[in-house]
């Protein structure tokens, strides 16, 4: 019997319990998350066991066969080979494919890679335990949460499914379906259990402890967690690493993205001043299946965002092209951020000219290849601009420092629908040192038009001079 620590007996009593389909547990590095993935598939290949379903099979899902060998299912097959019944399992093991047989009961546990391939179509299976999925690539991993979750759920179903791991290093932020599924927390037939620390706190030990409370048992482990935190006092990498994985707290390459986490929750901790004056806004028209969105930034650092999606395909079918969670954008639609044109494959400018006119903007900043659509729309202050890497790296180092040193702030309403944009937003650096954003692959899938959007904002409002009484956004020039 596994000794359990009271965070893990949570877990499990809510996988036992019958009440959900799915059971999340996301915890720092170094808390027998393995451990505990192997222990539960070896109680569904005990007979007398409440997990054990005679000739089923169930699955242990990892991001590669090779990475599951290594861990979960190298403590698996100890766990069966230690056993007093060892006789009674077959064990197989491969490059390809690994799997243990309870041979009385034809019984078995397989290790299947994380894809959508492996996992599609499951009938009569019991248990699916889902290790580190923070580890899997995003197109696969969403394609496999998306089986999965259609799996459960269906009449007579048997599935139950166990997810566990923590959010480094690939879901870093909002739009990764790992992220979303563990700060959705616990709705429906789905329970989430997160072990995360407060950013504020990081340093403290107490808090160390209360997050890695499995590593702080053990002396030399405890030194360990000292040692890296102290050494993360002093450097901004070792920093990102101590709060991935041992807070549980995604830092991600700083390089990379346009705002860090730490950044945007600084921008999320301010409150949002009511509009005042006029702003400047930037405006990003989307073709082919892309949305269009626009951002504006008025002189007290209120920000406020909207969008225009495609009527065709509907925002269902859009959600599962772009893999994200489910519903995730009707919930955008209905907080009034998100509007749909209706009927239509191309979002018409003026359609997005309609929703930037009543924020009675100074200039719309807007790309100089699409000004002629937006003078069509009419009536607006247009300011054409050139992205050129120079000009990019001006506007994405306007937003930054508006962000970091205030006092950029955005509206609640309009946070999700940025928050989302910022988290596939991505930036790459020239030989110069220049940075600018690029698109995520070649089929537009990647919904970051209102960061470019924002961009554009924050860069003009950046760039205005200062004036006799003071200067746009309170910053001396």
């Amino acid at each position: 019997m596994l000794n359990l620590r009271p965070f893990q007996r949570r877990a499990v009593r809510a996988l036992e319990s019958g009440r959900y389909d799915t059971v999340v547990l996301s915890a720092p590095r170094s808390q027998g998350k393995s451990t505990l993935a192997a222990w539960l598939c070896w109680r569904a290949l005990t007979p007398g066991d409440s997990l054990h379903r005679p000739g089923t099979e169930s699955h242990l899902v990892a991001s590669t066969i090779a990475q599951s060998r290594k861990t979960c299912f190298k403590l698996l097959r100890r766990m069966v080979e230690d056993s007093d019944t060892a006789a009674e399992f077959s064990i197989s093991e491969s490059a390809n494919a690994c799997h243990i047989r309870h041979k009385p009961t034809n019984t078995r546990v397989s290790v299947v890679a994380g894809s959508a391939r492996a996992t599609l179509g499951l009938v009569g299976c019991p248990w699916v335990v889902v290790d580190e999925p923070g580890s899997y690539e995003l197109t696969a991993g969403a394609e496999l949460w998306s089986s999965l979750d259609t799996a459960t759920g269906k009449p007579q179903s048997p599935l139950r499914v166990f997810v566990i791991g923590h959010l480094a290093p690939k879901a870093t932020a909002p739009g990764h379906w790992f992220y979303d599924l563990v700060h959705t927390g616990t709705t429906g037939r789905t329970h989430v259990q997160l072990i995360q620390g407060r950013r504020k706190l990081w340093d403290r030990a107490s808090e160390i402890r209360r997050c890695s409370p499995l590593s702080w048992d053990f002396p030399e482990s405890r030194r360990k967690l000292i040692e890296q935190r102290d050494a993360a006092r002093g450097d901004s990498g070792k920093l990102a690493n101590f709060l991935s994985y041992r807070l549980n707290l995604p830092s991600p390459d700083e390089s990379a993205v346009l705002l860090d986490v730490a950044t945007w929750m600084e921008v999320c901790a301010r409150q949002t001043p009511p509009r005042e004056g006029r702003p400047m806004a930037g405006a990003d028209l989307g073709g082919g299946r892309a949305w269009s969105a626009a951002a504006a930034v008025w002189p007290n650092g209120r920000v406020e965002a909207v969008a225009v999606a495609p009527g065709i395909p509907d925002l269902r079918a859009q959600e599962q092209r772009d893999r994200v969670i489910p519903g995730a954008y009707e919930r955008l639609r209905d907080a009034g951020v998100l509007h749909v044109a209706e009927g239509l494959r191309v979002p018409p400018p003026a359609m997005l000219a309609d929703l930037i006119r009543p924020w009675g903007p100074r200039a719309v900043v807007c790309d100089r290849f699409r000004l002629g659509e937006f003078q069509d729309a009419g009536r607006l202050p247009l300011v054409p601009r050139v992205t050129r890497w120079s000009s990019a790296a001006e506007d994405i180092r306007g937003l930054r420092k508006l962000a970091k040193d205030g006092p950029l702030s955005v509206a609640p309403e309009s946070r999700p629908l940025i928050e989302a944009s910022l988290a596939v937003a991505t930036v790459k650096s020239d030989d110069q040192g220049s940075v600018r954003l690029v698109k995520r692959g070649t089929n537009n899938t990647a919904r970051d038009d209102a960061a470019a959007a924002l961009t554009l904002a924050a860069g003009a409002a950046a760039r205005m001079p200062k004036r006799s009484r003071g200067s746009f956004l309170g910053i001396a020039g």
